[in-house]
């Protein structure tokens, strides 16, 4: 569904495939699912991809959508049903911004580089606008001037690419580390941080913790600041899908949505405030 390939495409895909019998027999066999599931989704239910061709298709007659002004952030890429819907913010807003996580000193893009997906997400976009004859302005890039230093600016420039270049300087301002456990990796942290407060004049505002695993770092970090006596700030995104509360508004709507399926009124049922358990 979210690649838009409905039955008649595979269809003329079975044709194509008519000397390849393996192949011929297994998209047959998946156009014979899919036309059931098609059929069983035509009585009640709506898939969630499916929403976004409704969607594309309703835009239309959105007068608040006509004239308005569009950001979209976050996203690496964009599926075929999801690009009809931007298609159609093209067609009908006044300004539609995407912001993409590029290196804008390689703007034509290469194969298998980090940022092949923001590029491939740039060019459909990108003939979708010159199909509609959109204005397509200038890209707004950011001030690189922040990074003052050598050895990050080099490790910037070949994170993740074999270029193989070196840098051959002696390194002050990276440090590698290595420690038997997460407890002693939080250690050395706090131990830097400490020295850097006390002996280099930093300040708290100057220095932040990032980390790609906050379950095994984040408390561990904060707990060892605080006795420290370093003040921190632990910014933490919280789940609300893991609200009881919230659980509950959500199957409740859910029953609704999915016809009262088995499923959606146990789910209701099981939360503590539906008032049956």
């Amino acid at each position: 569904f979210q690649y838009d390939i409905d039955a008649v495409r595979l269809e003329k895909m079975e044709e194509l495939c008519e000397n390849k019998g393996v192949l011929r027999n297994k998209i047959h066999d998946i156009r014979l699912i899919m036309d059931a599931f098609y059929r069983k989704l035509e009585e009640h239910y709506m898939t969630t991809e499916g929403m976004y061709d409704v969607l594309s298709e309703r835009m239309k007659e959105s007068d608040w959508l006509k004239n308005s002004v569009i950001a979209l952030d976050g996203y690496t890429g964009f599926t075929p049903v999801q690009l009809k819907v931007i298609e159609q913010m093209l067609c009908l807003a006044k300004d539609v911004y995407l912001v993409v996580d590029i290196d804008y000193r390689e703007l034509s893009g290469r194969k298998n580089d980090m940022f092949t997906l923001a590029h491939e997400t740039m060019h459909r976009v990108g003939n979708l606008a010159k199909q509609h004859q959109v204005v397509i302005e200038d890209p707004v890039r950011p001030d690189r001037k922040r990074i003052r230093s050598k050895e990050l600016e080099v490790l910037e420039r070949n994170l993740f690419r074999y270029s193989g270049s070196k840098y051959k300087e002696q390194t002050k301002d990276i440090l590698v580390y290595s420690a038997v456990n997460p407890d002693a990796e939080a250690e050395c942290v706090v131990s830097q941080i400490r020295k850097l407060l006390r002996e280099e004049g930093y300040r708290y505002r100057d220095l932040a913790v990032i980390t790609a695993d906050m379950d095994s770092y984040g408390r561990k970090l904060v707990k060892l600041l605080e006795d420290a006596g370093i003040s921190c700030f632990y910014d933490e995104k919280v789940d609300l899908s893991k609200n009881l509360f919230i659980r509950y508004l959500h199957s409740y709507l859910s029953m609704f949505v999915k016809g009262f399926s088995y499923e959606s009124v146990i789910d209701f049922i099981k939360n503590p405030y539906s008032g049956f358990t």
